[in-house]
């Protein structure tokens, strides 16, 4: 099936007038930035530089002796070094390094085996002997196309219940001229909610890690919204599926949660086993939206995928 039809086959799909939020779909990482108009908020921790306290040079566990184990190859489970030292249990052989497991043998010699899993997968890192984490090469790529909505180049399927099937508007106060992507509010006295579906198809590349929805918004809520009833959701969802919920969400955008009257950043990301789980598939990128007389605005996007080579 040919890619129009594919995004025909979604938007029948995706007519997802019975969907309600659920906030526990929402990816685990990153959160609005509280600077508006500033840089997104990466939603990194703090797994980052590599553990050294008491190591002694790269490669020698503290203690000065010799280790005779080898690093793991990047990427892989880990290896594991012996060090001569003499022990009675592993509290003896404690190495400082925070991705080794340590261990006393039954010949009495410690042992530290290593362990990637310890280590932040997000950034590739690996551990490393006498070392600890270190980053490993990747490559970020950015997955959608006409991201600010500024191309006008069809990339976007538009669906819209109020505004003849159109989300994308031309707009003086855009974050970046001159176009953003709009729902809500519904029609004046309206009986049901403005149902909105903004997508794309998206490929996930193969060996994804990390996968993060970046860009900012405006909200500005009505006086209707009740029990979560009004909002925009942002996720992956199954070509052709028969779901209406969404495969993997990164957020909902809830009318309930306040006013943001300027252009404020935001990055959410899905969870580890969310982005491997989505690694080498299709699916359509949505921004689904069921607003009363509350108003959303998005602009300048970035779908970031994080691959480790």
């Amino acid at each position: 099936m040919g890619a129009a039809g594919l995004l025909g086959a979604c938007s029948n799909l995706i007519g997802l007038s019975d969907y309600r939020v659920d906030s526990s779909l929402d990816g685990s990482a990153g959160s609005p930035s509280t600077s508006n108009g500033g840089e997104p908020s990466t939603g990194n921790g703090n797994a980052g530089e590599p553990s050294t306290a008491g190591a002694g040079e790269a490669g020698q566990p503290a203690g000065g002796a010799p280790n005779t184990g080898g690093a793991s190859p990047a990427g892989g489970e880990g290896g594991a070094g012996t060090e001569q030292t003499p022990c009675k249990s592993s509290l003896d052989c404690d190495d400082t390094i925070d991705c080794t497991e340590d261990a006393c043998g039954k010949d009495g010699k410690c042992t530290h085996a290593l362990n990637d899993k310890a280590c932040d997968g997000a950034r590739c890192e690996v551990c490393a002997a006498g070392i600890g984490c270190v980053a490993g090469k990747k490559d970020e790529m950015q997955l959608l196309l006409d991201a600010s909505f500024d191309d006008m180049s069809g990339e976007w399927s538009q669906k819209s219940a109020t505004f003849n099937n159109k989300n994308i508007f031309v707009n003086a106060l855009a974050q970046s001229p001159t176009m953003i992507a709009k729902f809500g509010p519904a029609a004046k006295n309206a009986t049901e909610a403005e149902y909105a579906d903004l997508l794309q198809i998206v490929t996930i590349p193969d060996g994804t890690v990390a996968l993060t929805l970046k860009g900012y918004y405006k909200v500005a809520p009505g006086t209707l919204h009740k029990n979560d009833d009004d909002y925009v959701v942002t996720g992956l969802w199954d070509i052709g599926g028969a779901s209406i919920m969404p495969f993997a969400q990164f957020h909902a955008f809830n009318a309930q949660d306040g006013a943001e009257p300027a252009w404020k950043a935001f990055s959410y990301s899905l969870t580890d086993k969310q982005a491997k789980l989505v690694a080498g598939n299709d699916y359509t990128f949505d921004l689904v939206a069921n607003a009363w007389d509350s108003t959303y605005q998005f602009d300048t996007l970035e779908l970031n995928a994080t691959v480790c080579q």
